[in-house]
């Protein structure tokens, strides 16, 4: 977008019906509700709910297969697909998000804003489906899209990569100033919780009043390792090929629209995340090389300075994310982390069983880890009102 051009959000019903709002003023000042400090949490609050224990469903108890059964679709999502609102978001100069939003009646309402993994989107099976849950329980929720995904490749200049907190924090704060939306829970999945996890660090002692709580499913804390991890095991390659095969797919894809920032012949010989991460993320990030990207992006030393209600639920099997970072003593040792890990799972799976029961009911479905964020987020709005 040309500077001085006018913002323009777009909204698309999932039917292809279209209405613009058309905003050509700057925008306003923040107002104060975006710099207020969250006040002090009372001892329940950071106590969070009681978990039931999750034990995995007996045929897809090996780490990759639970991995890879989250590949097998979900039914029952065509509806609220199609009740979905697509809006974009300008979080610079150079890149425009595109959120999928489903309200609910009572404008009044919690947000649970959600972020997808490494080579995902808004509307992944995953994204939608906890997404419903969450309407059903009474939240508006926003399925994020990050820089180029998605379908968006001509709304961004670059690549999405782990440190881009900042787009999390700017589409939030267009939430509370544009609908009002002054309860805001967020949650990211792989590496869209290493967003969200790096924006809570980087709040530090002073979150915003608006921001209620963070989640993180098997979020790589510690890139470098895990990383080189993915690479390590020979195992592993499926999803080495899996992950390189769509990255080259957007690279292709965006040599098309902006053929001055990517090269696609630097996609030949590539056999690797950590070439592609030397090649692409890297430079075209503003980092030196795939290391300097992963040790600058990390949101590991950020986890001790997080003063917002956080979970995080990691398996200790995943397939190439070791729990390692998130058992340090600093980590171990901040009362608004609450890091939940339990033996099997695999890599954003936590397919159970059978659907767990809490104190005040069973679960919809088999997703141990979705259903754990939603009773986690539940709780929080319900003390907040309590108190």
């Amino acid at each position: 977008m040309r500077e001085g051009e006018a913002i323009r959000i777009r909204e698309r019903t999932g039917r292809g019906e279209d209405s613009a709002l058309c905003r050509s003023q700057p925008q306003p000042p923040a107002p104060e509700i975006l710099r207020e400090p969250l006040p002090q949490p009372e001892a329940r609050e950071l106590e969070g709910p009681a978990f039931p224990p999750f034990e995995p469903h007996p045929l897809v108890r090996n780490r990759h297969a639970q991995t890879l059964a989250t590949a097998l679709p979900r039914r029952g999502l065509k509806a609220f697909r199609e009740q979905a609102v697509s809006r974009v978001f300008e979080v610079s100069r150079d890149a425009r998000l595109v959120g999928l939003v489903n309200r609910r009646p009572e404008p009044d309402a919690p947000v649970l804003v959600l972020w997808h993994g490494l080579t995902g989107c808004a509307d992944g099976d995953y994204m939608a489906a906890t997404a419903a849950k969450a309407w059903e329980a009474g939240f508006h929720t926003v399925r994020m899209n990050m820089r180029s995904c998605g379908s968006t490749e001509s709304l961004s200049r670059g690549l999405y990569h782990a440190g881009q907190s900042g787009d999390v924090a700017r589409v939030c704060e267009a939430l509370v100033r544009q609908e009002g939306w002054r309860r805001v829970h967020l949650a990211g999945f792989s590496l869209g919780g290493n967003l969200v996890l790096r924006l809570a660090g980087e709040y530090g002692r002073r979150p915003p009043a608006w921001l209620r709580s963070v989640t993180a499913i098997s979020p790589p804390v510690d890139l470098a390792l895990a990383v080189e991890t993915l690479e390590a095991e020979p195992a592993n390659r499926i999803y080495t090929h899996y992950f390189l095969r769509n990255l080259r797919r957007l690279v292709e894809r965006k040599s098309l629209l902006q053929p001055d920032a990517f090269d696609p012949s630097l996609l030949e010989g590539l056999r690797s995340m950590r070439e592609f991460d030397d090649r692409f993320t890297a430079p075209l990030g503003g980092f030196h090389s795939a290391l300097d990207y992963y040790r600058r992006t990390s949101p590991a030393p950020l986890l001790p300075r997080i003063c917002v209600p956080t979970l995080i639920l990691h398996a200790r099997d995943d397939t190439f994310l070791p729990a390692d970072p998130l058992e340090s003593p600093e980590v171990r040792a901040n009362p608004y982390l609450r890091v939940v890990l339990t033996e099997h799972g695999g890599h954003n799976a936590f397919i159970a069983r059978r659907p767990a029961r809490t104190e005040d009911a069973a679960d919809p479905d088999r997703r141990w880890a979705e259903n754990r964020l939603l009773q986690f987020i539940r709780w929080h709005e319900e003390v907040r009102r309590s108190a």
